[in-house]
């Protein structure tokens, strides 16, 4: 499996053919648009907290109950915010399954040679987001169902640590240690479970989006077509895996290199307000701090819509060509 021309074709195709990035743009816009509102929300709202905590401070008399109807408002605004990034996050979901049927018809066409073509491409994705909806619900269930069993085992271990300490009968360090123990055995199981279901996920789910579009079959031939395949390339569908996975770690690392001045920036700006309280004393306000707030969310959301965005076109892409050489391989096994 020839790894690095399939990686570079993917990027020379992105570059070559912007549609492919811009789908993946517009399909989680309306998302990272509901996280930037939040953030501003946010940003608002924490100013507000802290200089009207100052103003009560330094003059509390028959403040209580306003400041505590101020606070009240303030959380409010940010449940509507938290509200409406959540609309955000529905309603780009469903976009987004639209555009990633777009990348991958539209993947395939130019991995022939065709020029790429938005309107196609949204088209062919609209027609195929119902069946990629269902093909996601199919991974979802047994990760809700593994996560109910296993954060259940965890809470019920957890109650009983506590019960067990508030009737005494934690005063044995055995019986304490072992209890810990229990705690932690069961978050070690999640965080196994968890990362065998990414590996699963990650091995076999995207040859079945791949047939479901470029070969136009039905969810439940294009499931098994998937998973047949994909269990068939075992080492090169999990070597892809390690290759996505290294480029989204990049790039995370790289957002992460690029927000540092704007999060020690931030941090400076409210260092005088968290020093005052520390002291007891009426925090200082500073305008800036909840401007910073604000920028420092504009440019991590922008910097998240690309990153995302790049990931999403690059790995369709990248799987459209997997796939179609794994079916010419299979064809041509067969034929032979």
């Amino acid at each position: 499996m020839p790894y690095g021309e399939i990686v570079n074709t993917s990027l020379k195709l992105l570059w070559k053919e912007k549609n492919l990035w811009f789908f993946s743009l517009a399909g989680l816009a309306l998302g990272s648009l509901g996280s930037l509102i939040y953030t501003l929300f946010y940003a608002g709202a924490q100013g507000a907290i802290l200089r009207n905590m100052g103003d009560w401070m330094t003059a509390p008399s028959g403040a209580p109950d306003e400041f505590v109807a101020q606070m009240m408002q303030f959380y409010g605004a940010m449940l509507g915010g938290g509200a409406i990034a959540l609309c955000g996050a529905l309603l780009g979901y469903i976009v987004n399954l639209i555009m990633r049927g777009a990348v991958i018809s539209e993947a395939g066409k130019a991995l022939v040679g065709e020029s790429t073509d938005f309107g196609r491409g949204a088209r062919e994705g609209a027609n195929k987001a119902v069946s990629i909806f269902l093909i996601d619900l199919l991974w979802w269930l047994p990760a809700i169902l593994v996560g109910l069993c296993v954060g259940g085992a965890f809470v019920a271990m957890f109650l009983n640590l506590i019960g067990g300490a508030a009737a005494g009968n934690m005063e044995d360090a055995s019986a304490a240690m072992s209890a810990l123990g229990g705690v932690f055995a069961t978050m070690l199981a999640m965080m196994c479970v968890m990362l065998i279901y990414g590996i699963v996920l990650g091995i076999f789910a995207p040859l079945m989006y791949q047939a479901l579009v470029l070969d136009e079959k039905s969810v439940g031939d294009a499931v098994r077509a998937g998973w047949n395949l994909a269990k068939a390339n075992l080492g090169p569908m999990f070597v892809f895996l390690i290759i996505v996975v290294a480029a989204r770690l990049a790039l995370a690392i790289l957002m992460q290199i690029i927000m540092a001045p704007f999060a020690g920036a931030w941090m400076m700006t409210w260092f005088q307000s968290f020093e005052d309280i520390g002291q007891g004393l009426p925090p200082s306000f500073n305008p800036m701090s909840a401007a910073m707030t604000g920028l420092m969310g504009v440019v991590g959301v922008a910097l998240g819509l690309l990153v995302n965005s790049f990931m999403q076109s690059f790995s369709l892409t990248m799987y459209a060509n997997v796939y179609r050489r794994l079916t010419a391989d299979a064809a041509e096994a067969a034929g032979g």
